[in-house]
This record gives C-alpha cells, sequence and structure tokens, in this order.
C-alpha cells in the first residue's frame, strides 16, 4: 500500500500490475521553491539548476514539456565541481 500521484499510478497500472484505489484522503497541492542570492542569477551553474528543476517540474506535472527550449541536451551529461 502507498501513496503516489494519479499520473504515476496510472501509468505503472498496468505493467507492474498495481491495484489503483482512490483515497477519501484528500492531499495539498506540493509547491516546490527554489532560491538563491541575486547575485547568482547569472551564473551558469544557477541557470542549468533552474532549468532543471522546472523540467522535472513539468514533466511531473503535465506529463510534458510547456516550454522546448528546456529541453536536455542531447549525448551525455557531465558536471564537475
Amino acid at each position: 500500500i502507498g501513496f503516489v500521484p494519479d499520473r504515476v499510478a496510472r501509468r505503472l497500472e498496468r505493467p507492474l500490475g498495481l491495484c489503483v484505489a482512490r483515497t477519501p484522503v484528500r492531499f495539498p497541492v506540493i509547491v516546490e521553491a527554489a532560491h538563491w542570492h541575486p547575485t547568482k542569477t547569472t551564473e551558469p551553474s544557477v541557470r542549468w539548476l533552474v532549468r532543471t528543476l522546472r523540467r522535472a517540474a513539468e514533466l511531473a506535472e503535465f506529463g510534458e514539456l510547456e516550454d522546448p527550449s528546456i529541453a536536455p541536451p542531447s549525448g551525455p551529461i557531465v558536471a564537475a565541481l
């Protein structure tokens, strides 16, 4: 037994053989937020992180990207600190 977003449950219901049932419990909407110092707004790493978080939120909420320009680059992703 577990609670997962409806879209996730429906997507995995058939492939995993799940039994999906509605619950009488109402859950609040989850609001994500990101905060950074205003002087860091133009830093490439912050801009990348914001685009990545936005993309993840759009895919989770709508199942597609609202703005295709934030799609991930093709090829391997390399990150360095």
